[in-house]
Protein backbone atom coordinates (compact mmCIF):
# COMPACT_ATOMS: atom_id res chain seq x y z
CA UNK A 1 0.00 0.00 0.00
CA UNK A 2 0.86 3.80 -0.79
CA UNK A 3 2.91 5.58 1.73
CA UNK A 4 1.58 8.44 3.80
CA UNK A 5 2.70 11.74 3.24
CA UNK A 6 1.69 14.72 0.69
CA UNK A 7 -0.97 13.24 -1.98
CA UNK A 8 1.93 13.75 -4.35
CA UNK A 9 4.15 11.73 -2.87
CA UNK A 10 1.57 9.32 -2.40
CA UNK A 11 0.57 8.79 -5.80
CA UNK A 12 3.61 9.21 -7.10
CA UNK A 13 4.84 5.92 -4.72
CA UNK A 14 2.10 4.23 -5.56
CA UNK A 15 2.70 4.62 -9.06
CA UNK A 16 6.00 3.18 -8.91
CA UNK A 17 4.67 0.09 -7.13
CA UNK A 18 2.47 -0.40 -9.59
CA UNK A 19 5.36 -0.65 -12.29
CA UNK A 20 3.76 2.52 -14.14
CA UNK A 21 5.81 4.67 -16.09
CA UNK A 22 4.31 8.42 -15.97
CA UNK A 23 3.77 7.92 -19.66
CA UNK A 24 1.58 5.11 -18.91
CA UNK A 25 -0.09 6.37 -16.13
CA UNK A 26 -0.64 9.72 -18.44
CA UNK A 27 -2.09 7.46 -21.32
CA UNK A 28 -4.83 5.70 -19.23
CA UNK A 29 -6.23 8.93 -17.49
CA UNK A 30 -5.60 11.46 -20.55
CA UNK A 31 -2.99 13.72 -19.57
CA UNK A 32 0.56 14.17 -20.48
CA UNK A 33 3.36 12.99 -18.96
CA UNK A 34 4.86 16.49 -18.18
CA UNK A 35 1.97 17.52 -15.92
CA UNK A 36 1.99 14.17 -14.59
CA UNK A 37 5.94 15.19 -13.69
CA UNK A 38 5.46 18.65 -12.45
CA UNK A 39 2.37 17.32 -10.24
CA UNK A 40 4.78 14.81 -8.57
CA UNK A 41 7.48 16.98 -7.95
CA UNK A 42 5.07 19.04 -5.73
CA UNK A 43 2.88 21.34 -8.34
CA UNK A 44 -0.68 20.70 -7.38
CA UNK A 45 -1.54 23.58 -10.37
CA UNK A 46 -0.31 21.09 -13.19
CA UNK A 47 -3.28 18.50 -12.85
CA UNK A 48 -6.94 19.59 -12.23
CA UNK A 49 -9.14 17.95 -9.62
CA UNK A 50 -10.49 15.66 -11.87
CA UNK A 51 -7.16 14.66 -13.18
CA UNK A 52 -6.09 13.53 -9.76
CA UNK A 53 -8.93 11.82 -8.92
CA UNK A 54 -9.02 9.85 -11.89
CA UNK A 55 -5.46 9.19 -11.45
CA UNK A 56 -5.90 7.98 -7.43
CA UNK A 57 -8.82 5.75 -9.07
CA UNK A 58 -6.06 4.20 -11.05
CA UNK A 59 -3.43 3.34 -9.05
CA UNK A 60 -6.97 1.53 -6.84
CA UNK A 61 -6.79 4.61 -4.30
CA UNK A 62 -9.60 6.42 -2.40
CA UNK A 63 -8.37 10.21 -2.75
CA UNK A 64 -11.22 11.60 -0.44
CA UNK A 65 -10.01 8.68 2.28
CA UNK A 66 -6.41 9.91 1.55
CA UNK A 67 -7.15 13.30 1.87
CA UNK A 68 -9.34 12.91 5.38
CA UNK A 69 -6.50 10.91 6.67
CA UNK A 70 -4.37 14.00 6.35
CA UNK A 71 -6.85 16.14 7.72
CA UNK A 72 -7.43 17.73 4.32
CA UNK A 73 -5.69 18.07 1.15
CA UNK A 74 -2.72 18.24 2.85
CA UNK A 75 0.28 18.31 0.55
CA UNK A 76 -1.90 19.64 -2.20
CA UNK A 77 -2.78 23.30 -0.98
CA UNK A 78 -0.46 25.84 -2.10
CA UNK A 79 1.38 28.10 0.94
CA UNK A 80 2.27 31.78 -0.08
CA UNK A 81 5.92 31.96 0.86
CA UNK A 82 9.05 34.37 0.77
CA UNK A 83 12.87 34.30 1.46
CA UNK A 84 13.94 35.42 4.61
CA UNK A 85 17.38 36.68 3.93
CA UNK A 86 17.13 40.59 3.65
CA UNK A 87 20.24 40.08 1.27
CA UNK A 88 18.21 38.50 -1.30
CA UNK A 89 17.91 39.87 -4.63
CA UNK A 90 14.36 38.22 -4.21
CA UNK A 91 13.55 40.84 -1.44
CA UNK A 92 13.22 44.85 -2.65
CA UNK A 93 14.78 47.25 0.21
CA UNK A 94 12.87 50.41 0.52
CA UNK A 95 12.52 52.75 3.45
CA UNK A 96 9.49 53.80 5.70
CA UNK A 97 9.96 56.45 8.03
CA UNK A 98 13.80 56.30 8.25
CA UNK A 99 13.33 52.40 9.37
CA UNK A 100 14.79 50.11 6.43
CA UNK A 101 12.18 47.54 5.24
CA UNK A 102 11.89 44.78 2.74
CA UNK A 103 9.20 44.09 0.46
CA UNK A 104 9.61 40.06 -0.89
CA UNK A 105 8.96 38.40 -3.83
CA UNK A 106 6.16 35.44 -2.74
CA UNK A 107 5.50 32.40 -4.82
CA UNK A 108 2.91 29.40 -4.27
CA UNK A 109 3.65 26.60 -3.85
CA UNK A 110 2.60 22.74 -1.84
CA UNK A 111 6.08 21.48 -1.46
CA UNK A 112 7.03 20.33 1.53
CA UNK A 113 10.40 21.72 1.42
CA UNK A 114 11.21 25.07 -1.16
CA UNK A 115 14.38 26.86 -1.49
CA UNK A 116 15.23 30.45 -3.29
CA UNK A 117 15.91 30.76 -6.74
CA UNK A 118 17.98 33.22 -5.86
CA UNK A 119 20.15 32.61 -3.27
CA UNK A 120 18.74 28.71 -2.40
CA UNK A 121 17.89 29.72 1.24
CA UNK A 122 14.69 27.52 2.50
CA UNK A 123 11.42 29.89 2.03
CA UNK A 124 9.12 30.71 4.98
CA UNK A 125 5.72 30.76 4.96
CA UNK A 126 5.31 32.66 8.60
CA UNK A 127 5.98 35.34 10.18
CA UNK A 128 9.27 35.84 11.92
CA UNK A 129 7.37 37.61 15.00
CA UNK A 130 4.50 36.03 15.84
CA UNK A 131 4.45 32.80 13.85
CA UNK A 132 1.36 33.51 11.75
CA UNK A 133 0.59 31.88 8.27
CA UNK A 134 1.55 34.73 5.61
CA UNK A 135 -2.00 35.20 3.76
CA UNK A 136 -1.22 37.71 1.29
CA UNK A 137 1.52 39.03 -0.46
CA UNK A 138 2.98 42.29 1.11
CA UNK A 139 6.30 43.63 3.25
CA UNK A 140 3.97 43.43 6.53
CA UNK A 141 2.60 40.88 8.80
CA UNK A 142 -1.00 41.13 8.44
CA UNK A 143 -2.57 38.91 11.69
CA UNK A 144 -4.56 41.82 13.55
CA UNK A 145 -2.09 42.17 16.71
CA UNK A 146 1.48 41.64 14.38
CA UNK A 147 1.84 43.93 11.91
CA UNK A 148 5.67 43.43 11.85
CA UNK A 149 7.77 43.70 8.54
CA UNK A 150 8.03 40.05 7.03
CA UNK A 151 11.72 40.10 6.08
CA UNK A 152 14.29 41.46 8.90
CA UNK A 153 17.66 42.49 8.39
CA UNK A 154 20.14 42.79 11.89
CA UNK A 155 22.11 45.58 12.51
CA UNK A 156 20.04 48.07 10.07
CA UNK A 157 20.78 51.61 10.74
CA UNK A 158 24.08 51.23 12.04
CA UNK A 159 25.57 48.90 9.08
CA UNK A 160 24.04 50.87 6.44
CA UNK A 161 24.79 54.25 7.69
CA UNK A 162 22.19 56.77 5.07
CA UNK A 163 19.48 54.00 4.68
CA UNK A 164 17.79 55.45 1.87
CA UNK A 165 21.04 55.69 -0.07
CA UNK A 166 21.88 52.20 0.65
CA UNK A 167 18.54 50.96 -0.43
CA UNK A 168 18.67 53.10 -3.65
CA UNK A 169 21.53 51.48 -4.48
CA UNK A 170 20.47 47.82 -3.48
CA UNK A 171 17.42 48.35 -5.67
CA UNK A 172 19.79 49.24 -8.75
CA UNK A 173 21.91 46.60 -8.40
CA UNK A 174 18.85 43.65 -7.73
CA UNK A 175 17.40 45.26 -11.10
CA UNK A 176 20.51 44.79 -13.06
CA UNK A 177 20.72 41.38 -11.60
CA UNK A 178 17.43 40.55 -12.44
CA UNK A 179 17.91 41.85 -16.38
CA UNK A 180 20.66 39.56 -16.55
CA UNK A 181 19.27 37.03 -15.29
CA UNK A 182 15.76 36.51 -16.79
CA UNK A 183 14.66 36.18 -20.46
CA UNK A 184 14.43 38.91 -22.11
CA UNK A 185 10.67 39.10 -23.98
CA UNK A 186 10.98 41.59 -26.24
CA UNK A 187 9.63 40.76 -29.82
CA UNK A 188 12.15 40.30 -32.39
CA UNK A 189 12.73 43.28 -34.82
CA UNK A 190 13.52 40.44 -38.10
Amino acid sequence: MACAGPIHVVLRTRRKELALTQAQLAADVGVSQPAISKFEAGKPAALSREHVEAIARRLGLDLAELEGRQGGARGTAERLLFCPNAYCPSNIPFVVGGELCFFPRTVRSSAEVVRCAHCGDLLSGRCPHCGSEVVSPGAFCTAAQCGRPLVVSAGQAEEFGDVEEWARRRRAEIAELLRLIEPQRRPSRD
